[in-house]
């Protein structure tokens, strides 16, 4: 609760990056849209801006899960991955690659409620593959651009793949 508190009053950017497991079995098609997809809608029952096709995030597979270890121990940014799934956090903190490719959506410029509301809903609707949210705040534009090239993911529309 301190921790999401602090995300309200830094007055930051907030950012989220919402975790699947590519590779669970009940995700039939395409993993990048099914992930995508499910963000989407949740995340637009509290900004419905994010209905906009130009709506951007950073999106791909985590080939280098220590990246994002990294990023995790960063304090400055204010990491919470208390939201994650304990085996996916502790694999992290241990700079372990897991068995399988994490599919990741790193989403920025919305409201920390409307994320932490999707990852809630994710979990009550058992979205096939969800993991969970590691939220941030981050201090200035720039720093979003040092977590896109250290994870490596593209930035894309919401709504392609």
């Amino acid at each position: 609760m301190a921790n999401e508190a602090r995300h309200n009053t830094v007055g930051g950017i907030a950012f989220g990056v919402f975790f699947f497991n590519s590779d669970d079995d009940g995700i039939s098609g395409n993993y990048a849209l099914h992930a995508k997809k499910a963000v989407s809608e949740r995340v637009a029952e509290r900004e419905p801006r994010v209905r906009d096709s130009g709506w951007n995030v950073l999106s791909g597979d985590l080939f280098e899960p220590q990246n994002i270890q990294t990023i995790l121990a960063t304090t400055a940014i204010y990491p919470d991955a208390t939201r994650l799934g304990s085996a996916i956090r502790e694999g992290f903190a241990a700079s372990r690659m897991p068995d399988y490719t994490p599919y990741v959506i790193g989403m920025f410029m919305c409201p920390l409620d409307a994320l932490i509301h999707a990852d809630t809903r994710m979990k009550q609707d058992r979205v096939a593959g969800y993991l969970g949210l590691a939220t941030f705040d981050l201090p200035h534009e720039e720093v979003l651009k040092e977590i896109s090239e250290a994870l490596t993911l593209p930035m894309t529309s919401l709504h392609t793949v």
